[in-house]
């Protein structure tokens, strides 16, 4: 009998979403070899919120995109984006099922910098609890951002429902000397 060569089990009942960083689901199907595919569900150019986070946004116009993640046929994560225009020009059919982060930064070439996020655990509306088939409770963690360009640009907010049950989060932390 051959030996084995050993394996890597993925435990498919939590994935780990990188909240400190920016990473794509793109990048992160690759590095966790998810084999998770999305699903475009919406794309129209509307108005962004009149408010998201802690800012108010007036009459600014965007490109609405809600794309529906699945790893083996479960639905995972909806995530919900609003491209500002300017400075997203153009968001071309079949991008959001692949990669926007990869457009943006290879066609557009806007420079991604960094985000903020605030991550929450509400009850979800009807839809997204029916879209994600949550429990009853409709409990779901969304991680809500605002994400800016090199020179400080507002250029996305992203609000992303995550089922409870397959949600995990973890950071790097460094105590500080005072």
């Amino acid at each position: 009998m051959a030996k084995s060569k050993g394996s890597v089990v993925l435990d498919i009942q939590k994935f780990t979403f990188p909240i400190s960083g920016i990473t794509s689901f793109k990048e992160l199907n690759k590095s966790l070899n998810m084999h998770a595919k999305t699903t475009v569900l919406k794309q129209a150019n509307t108005l962004a919120p009149k408010r998201f986070m802690d800012i108010n946004i007036d009459n600014q116009q965007a490109i609405f995109v809600e794309r529906l993640r699945t790893i083996n046929d479960l639905p995972v994560v909806l995530d919900q984006d609003y491209l500002l225009t300017p400075p997203v020009s153009s968001l071309p059919a079949g991008v959001a099922e692949d990669s926007i982060y990869e457009y943006l930064e290879k066609e557009l070439h806007l420079k991604v910098s960094y985000a903020t996020k605030a991550i929450t655990v509400e009850k979800a509306a009807d839809d997204i609890a029916e879209k994600l088939q949550l429990d009853d409770d409709k409990l779901v963690v969304i991680v809500r951002s605002l994400s800016y360009l090199d020179d400080t640009t507002l250029f996305q907010l992203t609000s992303s429902y995550h089922r409870p049950d397959k949600f995990k989060f973890i950071d790097f932390a460094r105590r500080k000397k005072i």
